[in-house]
């Protein structure tokens, strides 16, 4: 369906499926639109998947009314910050959606702009203005809402925890030279080769931490087949091999190649068969950003394991006890424990204040219930899996 929609035909679509399956990974993987514009035609004319049909078109309705309010919402903060000479790189989404065949059926949970940490204040004045309000403010991230828009704004393309490897991070956050004009937005964009360095870095940290769905990938084979002269492929296998990440960006081809059926422009990755296809289906089960699965609930046990000898029982403790008791540090990038900054011996009532609401709303038994179901092989195959994916 994916290949077909990106080849701009129509899918063979065969008797018999379950309906219901479908309409299930089209909305963990908020590619209903999509479906709906390739099978549409077929739900319509067979009686029995009148409502899938229904369901279906629902979806692909708010698809395009999200995406149309979405540009409309851009193009609103890019005329204030022009307005007041805040400089701001488009990244992502805003950008991807143009070269796909049709943009509007391009998902996004919100819209992402890079901006200077010195102007916050600034962009808070003008976002107030335009009627948002600021949901969450970390260290250098804000998050702006108005109704069901979201803009998350950032001063760095990786954060500090985001990737294992310093080089990685360090290189991407060094993004402001690598920026060039977007005519259409008014603001900055990346330049393609550098962009599609932090789309890759951007999938490795959904894999490792939380996992990933077929919407970053088909992004990845969306930009191949209808803009292939956008790259300098020596510039970008140099930078990758550089930072660490060209067995990564290996992967990540062949699997659009295997996938979606557009080519690799890098030589491909040793993928055997049988780790395709369990690739393949982990992606399945994973949902845009792995929220659907719990194949990677247990990254921050791999993190803590990859930097300590404890045994496993003492790692699950840890973890747990970091979740339960965050650091003031950490609490005090959430914009909604903003009264504790500044005062740190305020910590532990804001402790008790987390797990009353957590127990409200009966959250944290499932967390608990998740670490101590994991066993020492659950994570070795887990970190077998990442080396052989090129991580």
């Amino acid at each position: 369906m994916l290949t077909d929609h990106l080849e701009k035909k129509p899918t063979a679509i065969p008797d018999g499926l379950d309906w219901s399956h479908i309409l299930k990974y089209c909305r963990d993987h908020k590619l209903g639109g999509i479906c709906w514009k390739q099978c549409g035609a077929y739900l319509r004319t067979h009686s029995e998947t009148a409502e899938a049909y229904k369901r279906m078109e629902r979806e692909f309705q708010g698809t395009v009314f999200l995406g149309s309010t979405l540009e409309y919402e851009l193009q609103a903060v890019s005329e204030a910050f022009q307005a007041e000479q805040i400089p701001f790189v488009v990244i992502k989404g805003s950008i991807l959606s143009r070269y796909y065949p049709e943009p509007l059926l391009r998902t996004m949970g919100d819209i992402d702009l890079l901006v200077k940490a010195e102007d916050a204040a600034r962009i808070q004045s003008v976002m107030r203005g335009l009627g948002y309000a600021i949901e969450q403010s970390k260290a250098r991230e804000w998050d702006y809402s108005k109704r069901s828009v979201t803009f998350e704004l950032q001063a760095e393309l990786l954060h500090e925890t985001a990737v294992e490897k310093p080089a990685q991070r360090d290189y991407l956050n060094d993004f402001w030279p690598r920026t060039e004009p977007d005519g259409i937005s008014g603001g900055l964009r990346l330049d393609w080769d550098f962009h599609l360095l932090y789309l890759i870095a951007h999938i490795a940290k959904h894999l490792r931490k939380s996992g990933i769905g077929f919407r970053q990938f088909y992004d990845l084979a969306v930009l191949l087949k209808t803009e292939p002269s956008l790259f300098h492929w020596d510039i970008f296998r140099r930078e990758a091999e550089e930072i660490g990440l060209l067995d990564f960006a290996k992967t990540c081809l062949t699997l659009c190649e295997t996938w979606f059926h557009v080519p690799s422009p890098l030589p491909a990755a040793e993928l055997t068969p049988a780790l395709t296809e369990e690739v393949t289906q982990t992606v399945f089960q994973n949902g845009v950003f792995g929220f659907q699965s719990t194949e990677r609930r247990f990254s921050r046990l791999e993190r803590e394991r990859e930097h300590s000898r404890l045994p496993l029982p003492l790692l699950k403790l840890r973890v747990f006890r970091k979740l339960l008791f965050p650091s003031y540090k950490d609490l005090c990038t959430l914009e909604k424990y903003k009264g504790l900054r500044g005062k740190p011996l305020l910590l532990p009532w804001y402790w008790g204040k987390r797990i009353v609401q957590a127990l409200k709303l009966k959250r944290g038994g499932g967390m608990a219930k998740n670490l101590l179901a994991i066993q020492e092989e659950d994570l070795d195959h887990s970190q077998e899996q990442m080396k052989r994916l090129g991580l």
